[in-house]
């Protein structure tokens, strides 16, 4: 072999080496950019497993607040309808109660008795000079001071 041709195979090795060598420099530095994709959708998995959780808790809690609610809802109408219960039962024997006493009373008095809209007295509250004050009584007494 000549030297021209060791030259020319030892320029093409030479070469390939350092092809093989940018090759190597390339994928380290393209490598970090795929590690560093790689974090980011693991980030983004273990986020949407979070939300997905988040999610669950929250579908959950309303759940319980809608048959919270629901108990709440139940539980008045009962109320409701026990209270309606007793205010017939009491109405009822009340009723018995203030008939018997009006039963009672009428048989005991068979007149009522007058109303009193008057006060005992020559002068009632209904008198015709009542609150009226004389002339000479007003003019001799200082008008008392106003209250405020």
């Amino acid at each position: 072999m000549e030297a021209s041709n060791i030259e020319w195979i030892a320029t093409i090795v030479v070469s390939g080496l350092i092809g093989v060598a940018i090759g190597a420099l390339g994928y380290h530095l393209f490598n970090t950019d795929s590690t560093s994709n790689q974090k980011k959708r693991q980030r983004l998995a273990e986020l949407e497993l979070e939300l997905n959780q988040t999610r669950e808790a929250f579908t959950a809690h309303v759940q319980r607040a809608r048959e919270l609610s629901d108990s709440i809802k139940s539980q008045s109408e009962m109320l409701e309808q026990h209270l309606a219960q007793d205010a017939e039962t009491l109405s009822g024997t009340l009723r018995l109660q203030h008939g018997s006493n009006m039963t009672h009373a009428a048989t005991e008095n068979a007149a009522p008795a007058m109303p009193r809209d008057y006060a005992d007295g020559n002068h009632g509250t209904l008198s015709e000079n009542f609150g009226l004050e004389h002339e000479d009584n007003e003019a001799n007494q200082p008008s008392p001071a106003p209250r405020y």
